[in-house]
């Protein structure tokens, strides 16, 4: 416990230094070091209501007609694109992990979904394949050693990869 003038100075210094800037990075480890802000997780709810929001398979798309052609976009569930701005990583396993073990139907839109959430690109490539019958999903395709479900596993993984990396080489 600080008393008297001593604790006060040292207190008054410490409230200076966090109004500073980088004071509070200095108050939070001590002076001189550098340490990177926690990563944020999502909560159980949040991930709960993902996982409620892909299995009900209310899924969207949305034609804009202003150019030569309509572009139809898969629309994003608020739940799903909040949780993907919190914690990106995150919210890619779960989709991977809902990809992997849930019936021909979830997984199909849950791929349509890692994908939509990589960008405009990804939208309209997501609205054609949302609607795709997935009849032969776990069989293998034609003229390849690989079915729909593994090659969207080996698309999502590879997407959570390059997002890890480039999270830790910003």
């Amino acid at each position: 416990m600080m008393t008297g003038r001593v604790g006060f100075r040292l207190w008054f210094l410490l409230a200076l230094m966090t109004v500073c800037a980088g004071g509070a990075a200095l108050i939070g480890i001590g002076i001189g070091g550098h340490e990177e802000p926690a990563p944020k997780r999502l909560t159980v709810s949040e991930l709960s209501r993902i996982r409620k929001c892909i299995d009900r398979g209310d899924v969207a798309t949305a034609t804009e007609h202003g150019n030569k052609l309509p572009i139809v976009r898969l629309v994003i569930p608020h739940e799903l694109s909040a949780a993907y701005h919190k914690s990106p990583a995150e919210v890619l396993q779960l989709l991977l992990d809902i990809i992997e073990g849930a019936n021909p139907e979830t997984a199909n839109v849950a791929y349509c979904y890692a994908t939509a959430l990589e960008g405009e690109g990804g939208k309209r490539v997501a609205a054609r394949l949302v609607w795709a019958d997935v009849s032969g999903y776990d069989k293998l395709i034609d003229g390849a050693d690989v079915t729909h479900r593994a090659m969207h596993v080996q698309l999502v993984s590879n997407q959570l990869a390059a997002l890890e990396e480039a999270e830790q080489h910003p």
